[in-house]
């Protein structure tokens, strides 16, 4: 199992298309990033494109919480999970959701854990399990309420990468859903936990990308 450390930190974010990111502006951030306009980055060179260069943090604002507590997509229970069109790409975030995945012996191409279960450490037998599971380690810094751009670039470069990864992250993955949605090709099925309520199952396209970076975008309002 090979792991990659993002303490080198990435010098540039996700490329994005202009409109992309005129809607995650609106992010709250504390560092204005700058346009790199002769970026030799490879797969920079489109037109169309951007490269964006620079640290960013962003932040959920208090008056957005209750917000984030509505699904992004189809509420289920466990007992859902077998009925699900998983065809094409498995995200899970969150121990709960990646641990239940893989006992009912679904493996996600991608799972971003912090081994923890709300404000305590996951269980021995949750971690065994999500560990169990063979692929690339990245490990990632990303406090509560944030989206780190450690957090924002592996999700990225593990969509890229095209094998089994396990993001590993020091502080939480609250907020990994909006990331995995965002930059998801069309088609991956995204689960995530929603505290008290079940896992939310969102089938991405589009839709579900436009509604993320609605939500996003209204941050700032």
């Amino acid at each position: 199992m090979q792991e990659m450390s993002y303490a080198y930190r990435q010098q540039y974010l996700p490329v994005l298309q202009f409109a992309d990111f005129g809607a995650l502006a609106g992010l709250r951030h504390n560092h204005r990033p700058a346009e790199v306009k002769d970026c030799t980055e490879d797969g920079h060179k489109n037109a169309g494109e951007i490269c964006i260069e620079g640290q960013m943090m962003y932040i959920l604002p208090e008056d957005r919480r209750d917000e984030m507590r509505e699904p992004l997509g189809e509420l289920i229970s466990e007992d859902d999970i077998s009925k699900m069109d998983m065809d094409g790409m498995v995200v899970a975030v969150g121990d709960v959701v990646t641990a239940t995945l893989i006992k009912h012996g679904i493996e996600p191409d991608i799972s971003v854990v912090d081994y923890r279960t709300g404000r305590e450490d996951s269980d021995d037998e949750a971690k065994s399990v999500i560990r169990s599971v063979e692929g690339d380690v990245v490990n990632v810094s990303n406090p509560p309420g944030e989206i780190t751009d450690e957090m924002w670039n592996a999700i990225k470069h593990s969509y890229e990468s095209g094998g089994r990864v396990r993001i590993e992250v020091d502080g939480e993955e609250d907020l990994a859903a909006l990331p995995a949605i965002c930059l998801a090709p069309d088609g991956t099925s995204v689960l995530y936990g929603l505290p008290s309520e079940g896992i939310v199952f969102v089938k991405v396209g589009d839709y579900e990308r436009n509604k993320v970076l609605s939500f996003l975008k209204k941050m700032e309002e």
